[in-house]
């Protein structure tokens, strides 16, 4: 959603109801105001689901102690790695709020949220990248498991059972951008995303 504001969110929030989407991610920037947040929930019957950006168990305390989301999207990079995930999951479960991991960084994020899933007991559903498969069957030793039929494979080998062909990846390069704004939301919209600061 493009938010203009606040009652225009919860209008299309409601305009969507009749569908049963499974949620709503991020109606507005929660970083932004946890309250307007709320406020969305209370307007919907759809869950609200938001955190992806939210830093450590810090991040997610007053969007869950305000009740604000029916699901968080803790994002594994972003958030502190696999124990501060479990952690935010934990404290999700004891608001009854669910877990829908955000993915952002390729196979070792999923390997490692894969493992996650299958051990959180509020875990809802995995997000997956099919077009990103074909990275990873470059950069990957061996084929990462295929979802089928809605599930990933649990892992049976110790680790997260992958390896990283390092050939590969120097063949990949970074390219910095200095300045790089992630979320330009008021200044342009959401189009502005990912663009660099304007000086």
């Amino acid at each position: 959603m493009d938010v203009n504001n606040l009652d225009d969110t919860i209008r299309t929030a409601y305009d969507l109801e009749e569908y049963g989407p499974y949620f709503i991610e991020e109606p507005i920037p929660p970083h932004c105001s946890i309250d307007a947040l709320v406020r969305v929930k209370a307007g919907t019957r759809i869950p609200v689901a938001a955190g992806e950006r939210f830093h450590a168990r810090w991040g997610f305390w007053e969007v869950l102690e305000k009740q604000a989301v029916s699901i968080i999207q803790p994002d594994l990079i972003y958030c502190g790695g696999i124990l501060e995930t479990k952690k935010i999951a934990a404290m999700a479960q004891v608001f009854y709020v669910g877990v829908a991991p955000h993915i952002s960084e390729g196979p070792v994020d999923v390997a490692a949220l894969v493992h996650i899933d299958a051990t959180t007991p509020n875990f809802l559903i995995q997000e997956f990248f099919y077009p990103d498969l074909s990275t990873y069957e470059e950069i990957l030793t061996e084929p990462f498991p295929i979802p089928k039929d809605g599930f990933i494979e649990l892992p049976t080998r110790p680790s997260l059972e992958i390896e990283i062909n390092e050939k590969a990846l120097t063949k990949k390069t970074f390219e910095y951008r200095p300045r790089l704004e992630l979320g330009v939301f008021w200044k342009g919209g959401i189009t502005a995303f990912g663009k660099p600061a304007q000086d």
